[in-house]
Order: structure tokens, then sequence, then C-alpha cells
């Protein structure tokens, strides 16, 4: 479509001029529409409601990436290589990237993860930061 296709064009008399340009328009806006569509429809799944959960770190399976929390027995925490996981013990507010093999029993950790992913026994975590002792996420 050349860019004067809603351009009066003069060999057509002035209704169909107009019906022209209106479907053009229409056509327009349908496909702006659709485009709308394929944009929000994944961004609606990134809208599931997220979870979260702390606790002391009893114990880490390198094998499986998992750990499990104090009091949490029956309930595993999976990590992936889609996980983001932060080290939040600096201090200060200070933050960087760290890995499985940086969760050690005893750190302090707050997993978030959406009930999507939750199957019982076990999570697989969206995303972990390593924290101090007392860390608040809150607010």
């Amino acid at each position: 479509m050349s860019a004067t296709a809603l351009e009066t064009r003069r060999d057509l008399p002035e209704t169909e001029n107009v019906m022209r340009k209106t479907r053009i328009r229409r056509f327009a806006m349908v496909s702006a529409g659709l485009a709308g569509l394929l944009v929000v429809a994944p961004v609606a799944r990134a809208s599931d409601p997220t979870y979260r959960l702390g606790g002391t770190v009893a114990r880490v399976d390198p094998a499986k990436h998992q750990i499990t929390l104090d009091g949490l027995k029956n309930k595993s925490l999976v990590v992936t290589d889609q996980t983001q996981i932060i080290d939040k013990r600096g201090g200060g507010g200070d933050s960087h990237p760290a890995k499985f093999s940086d969760v050690k029993e005893g750190d302090e950790v707050r997993a978030v993860y959406t009930q999507s992913n939750d199957s019982g026994s076990t999570v697989k975590v969206d995303r972990l930061l390593i924290v101090t002792p007392g860390y608040s996420d809150e607010g």
C-alpha cells in the first residue's frame, strides 16, 4: 500500500472514496488491536500471584538443586537455571548475583515463587535472596 493510500482517488465517486478510506482505517485499527493482544497476552501470565517463603537453610542438596528450610521438612525449594539468586548479605542495601553453590546450611534465605509452579512437596523458586539474619523485605 502506498503512502498515499488515504488520498482521494479522482477516478472514483466521492461516496466510494469515503467507503474506501473507512475500510483502510478499520483494517488499520483491527491490525493494531491484534498486535496489542500479542503484547498483552504474555504480560497477563507475568501477573500470576507471587508467594514468599523464608527461613534458615537446614539442608542443601547439590545433586537435586534443592534447599530445605528449618521447620519445613516436608517442602523443598527447587532452584533451576532460570532462578535469579541474589546475595544481599553485604549490608547497606548492597546486593550482587550469586550461584546455587553460594547457599550454605545456616544461611537465611527468602524465596519468591508463583503458585503455578508449586507441586506440593517442592516449590520451583523464581527468585532466591540470601540475606542477613533479621532481614525484612517489607515496605
